[in-house]
């Protein structure tokens, strides 16, 4: 059975709340999606909420996982393995390194 949601993140602090999922999409789709919220976001951007998504198309799920050198072909459990915690900073720059196609999106404010 495949995983079809996964947490990469939780953290509630003094700066905030910050979130990082990362879900299947019906269509094969890997769908990241982060949520900012509080003073951290406030000192950085001006405002307290921070919201984005990548998307990683179905026909580049099998480049991501080579690029992971995933152990498992369900590509949420080696998202997990790889980027939970404060390895979770760390996806965007590995996606952009490894040429991995995303459609971004993002919003700043309420």
């Amino acid at each position: 059975m495949n995983t079809r949601h996964v947490v990469l993140r939780e953290v509630k602090d003094g700066d905030g709340s910050r979130v990082l999922t990362a879900k299947l999409s019906d269509d094969g789709e890997v769908v990241i999606e982060g949520w900012d919220f509080g003073a951290g976001v406030e000192r950085v951007f001006g405002v307290r909420e921070y919201e984005w998504a990548w998307t990683i198309p179905a026909d580049s799920v099998g480049d991501l996982l080579r690029a992971m050198q995933a152990a498992t072909d369900d590509v949420l459990v080696a998202l997990r393995e790889r980027f939970s915690g404060e390895q979770a900073a760390g996806i965007g720059t590995f996606l952009e390194s490894k040429r991995i196609p995303t459609r971004r999106w993002s919003r700043l404010g309420e």
